[in-house]
């Protein structure tokens, strides 16, 4: 007569073995992660918009976009979505002084934006108003301080109305 094998037994094998190769597995992709870090499988994804790239800070994949023919002084469509999903046009230097991305403005300084430009002069006031001393540094040894800035170049904040 043949011995069964109890159903208990059966199900926590069925629960055992995938956890027990998963872990293997996780263990195996971790060890290789530490000995070749430099491997282009765990390489962060790649940016999937010029201004993801910008605001990111990955400027390899901004200078792509700008190499592909991407104009580094054409306004970009900018979605506000706390401002009831309004659309801003902000040129790649400001977004890139916005997001406070140094190495992203340097890139675009160094392949054709041009902070002098009516468009990107809201840059250097954006940096000033911010209070960002090497990004100012940066742009005002390109272009002058334009002579027009807006009084305030970031919108208000709504005052919260909850209790205090």
């Amino acid at each position: 007569m043949a011995r069964s094998v109890p159903s208990a037994f059966l199900s926590a094998l069925l629960v055992a073995v995938p956890a027990i190769v998963g872990g293997l597995m996780s263990l195996v992709l971790e060890g290789a992660r530490f000995t070749s870090p430099a491997d282009p499988l765990f390489a962060p994804p790649a940016a999937r918009s010029f201004q993801e790239a910008l605001v990111d800070g990955d400027a390899d994949s901004a200078y792509d976009f700008i190499r592909a023919g991407l104009d580094p002084n054409a306004p970009l469509a900018v979605p506000r979505p706390a401002a009831n999903g309004t659309v801003e046009r902000l040129t790649p230097l400001t977004l890139g002084v916005a997001a406070g991305r140094t190495n992203v403005v340097l890139m675009l300084l160094s392949h054709g934006a041009r902070p002098e430009m009516p468009g990107n002069g809201l840059a250097l006031c954006l940096a000033a108003e911010l209070g960002d001393k090497e990004l100012l540094a940066i742009l005002t040894s390109a272009a002058p301080m334009p002579a027009d800035c807006p009084e305030r170049v970031l919108p208000e904040r709504p005052q919260s109305g909850g209790v205090r």
